[in-house]
């Protein structure tokens, strides 16, 4: 629901003060790539989330969040950025939404590479996760004997 209302607050401002013109199908289609696009961000936060101490929590998220939004061209383009940053950014999660909705916006064909990219986030996400509870389970029933 907070995506759909900054979606909507984002774009009343954009078609308000920016005279944005996009048909529906592509605000339905940046909809759904947002919600599709969250879904590795959710998981590296609840991965971050077993961190028991709230100051380490902290340090931790801020340590991934912002590089992460740096590194991926979320605030500066990617393109201005030295080489090596590039070949990095271009492989994070962020980097790939923010190449699909771009392509939504300018009509453009989403690359497939962006599809497969956060499809590889995901997953590999899902495993790290999936493979964590079992390992936190494990160590849970060795330690009550």
């Amino acid at each position: 629901m907070m995506n759909i209302f900054t979606i909507v607050i984002l774009g009343t401002t954009a078609i308000l003060i920016n005279h944005v013109d996009l048909s529906t199908m592509q605000w339905v289609t940046i909809l759904g790539l947002v919600w599709l696009g969250q879904i590795p961000l959710l998981l590296l936060g609840i991965a971050i989330s077993h961190v028991k101490r709230q100051e380490t929590l902290t340090i931790l998220g801020n340590l991934i969040t912002f590089p992460v939004a740096i590194l991926s061209g979320l605030w500066w383009p990617i393109q201005i950025l030295p080489r090596w940053v590039q070949n990095i950014g271009n492989k994070l999660p962020t980097y790939f939404l923010n190449d699909m909705i771009s392509s939504t916006v300018n009509n453009a064909k989403i690359n497939w590479n962006d599809v497969q990219g956060l499809g590889v986030w995901i997953v590999g996400l899902v495993a790290a996760m999936t493979v964590g509870t079992i390992i936190t389970r494990r160590k849970g029933r060795l330690a009550r004997g």
